[in-house]
C-alpha cells in the first residue's frame, strides 16, 4: 500500500502540530492549511486519502468543506470539533463526513481513525483503481473557480451557478426555468418576467461557459449537452 496522503486545515497550530507529529509516526504525507478557503482549494486541486477539517473555521465552515470535498473528491473526511459542539457533528454526517472527532484527541486514538479510513478506502479502490487521482471537473466555490486538470478556469457568477447546478444533477436535464430557479443571482432573478428573455440568457451564459471550458481543455465543451426542447445536462462519464 503506497504512503497514505493526508490533508488537514486547522486555524490552531496545536491541532496542524498533532497531526504532523502523528503522520510522522505512522508514515503519512501530511499537508497542512490554516484557512478555509486555501484548505478546500487545495483539498480540490490534489489527491488527498483523508482530509481532516475543524469545524468552526473563519472563513468557510468544516461542514461546506466536507460537502464539497465528498461531491467532488474520493477522499475520505473527518470533522475536528470541539466536545460541546455535538450539533455540528450531526451537520457534518449530513453532508457525507465519514467520521467526526472530539478535540483534543490522544495521537493513538487519531492514528487510529485515519488509518481504518485509509485502508477502508484502499479497500474499496484497489479492484479497480491502481492510483488515486482528482475528478478532471472541480468547482471552488470560494473563489468562484473551476478546475480542469488543475487548471483554474475563472468564471462570471452566473456561469458558475449554472455549471454547480448541472454538476450536482450528472446525466439529468434540466430545463431553461428549473436552471434559473436552482440558480442563487439576484442579478439573473431580474429577468425571470420574461420568458423569452429567460431563454436567450441562459443559453449566452452556457455558450459562454463552454467557450471558457474548450480554452481550458479541448474537448470539454461537450461535457454540457444541450437537449433539443427540454435544457441541458452534464454528461458525468466525461468528468473523470
Amino acid at each position: 500500500m503506497k504512503r497514505p496522503t493526508i490533508l488537514v486545515i486547522s486555524e490552531k497550530p496545536s491541532v496542524r502540530n498533532q497531526v504532523m507529529r502523528s503522520g510522522l509516526k505512522a508514515n503519512w504525507t501530511v499537508r497542512v492549511e490554516g484557512d478555509g478557503a486555501g484548505g478546500l482549494l487545495q483539498a480540490l486541486q490534489e489527491p488527498y486519502d483523508v482530509v481532516l477539517a475543524e469545524s468552526n473555521l473563519k472563513d468557510i465552515d468544516g461542514c461546506t468543506i466536507c460537502s464539497e470535498v465528498k461531491k467532488q473528491t474520493e477522499a475520505s473526511f473527518i470533522l475536528l470539533r470541539a466536545e460541546e459542539q455535538k450539533s455540528s457533528s450531526i451537520q457534518a454526517f449530513e453532508n457525507g463526513a465519514d467520521d467526526c472527532l472530539s478535540w483534543p484527541i490522544s495521537e493513538k486514538e487519531l492514528v487510529l481513525r485515519v488509518n481504518a479510513l485509509v485502508y477502508r478506502s484502499f479497500a474499496v479502490l484497489s479492484p479497480l483503481h491502481k492510483s488515486r487521482r482528482p475528478y478532471l471537473l472541480k468547482l471552488d466555490p470560494a473563489h468562484l473557480i473551476c478546475w480542469i486538470h488543475n487548471k483554474p478556469v475563472v468564471l462570471a457568477p452566473m456561469e458558475y451557478e449554472l455549471l454547480s447546478c448541472l454538476r450536482n444533477s450528472p446525466n439529468q436535464v434540466l430545463s431553461r426555468n428549473e436552471l434559473l430557479i436552482r440558480t442563487r443571482s439576484s442579478a439573473f432573478r431580474k429577468n425571470m418576467r420574461s420568458p423569452s428573455i429567460h431563454a436567450r440568457t441562459i443559453d449566452t451564459h452556457i455558450m459562454n461557459l463552454r467557450a471558457k471550458l474548450e480554452e481550458a481543455l479541448p474537448g470539454s465543451s461537450k461535457w454540457i449537452q444541450t437537449v433539443r426542447g427540454e435544457g441541458y445536462r452534464l454528461i458525468e462519464r466525461l468528468q473523470r
